[in-house]
């Protein structure tokens, strides 16, 4: 695919379960990644999975690049940014790469 988005799944996940969606999302190899972040949340692993949590991909154990855009969502701390999916780190975090000559088309 080239795009895939996420929008609220996410946070309703386990980081160990995250870790895993992206890891088999790296395999089905889309050029894009259109997710859900809150860019001031704190990472927590202590929260009831069916309420959610806000997820801050830029904190470990995601740990993600600057996106190649960033879009306000329905939050006040919500966004939606656009990542292009590079391969997958050896750590198993959240890789992508932001490379200027290869934004999105």
């Amino acid at each position: 695919p080239d795009m895939v988005l996420v929008r609220d799944v996410m946070g309703h996940m386990s980081p160990k379960d995250n870790l895993a969606f992206l890891a088999n999302l790296a395999k089905a190899a889309p050029r894009l990644l259109f997710a859900k972040t809150f860019i001031r949340a704190e990472t927590t692993l202590d929260y009831p999975l069916a309420f959610g949590h806000p997820l801050n991909l830029f904190r470990p154990p995601y740990c993600a690049a600057d996106p190649l855009e960033l879009h306000r969502d329905d939050f006040f701390d919500a966004f939606m940014g656009l990542w292009k999916v590079a391969a997958r780190s050896e750590s198993g975090a959240f890789a992508t790469s932001v490379d200027g000559a290869s934004e999105p088309e």
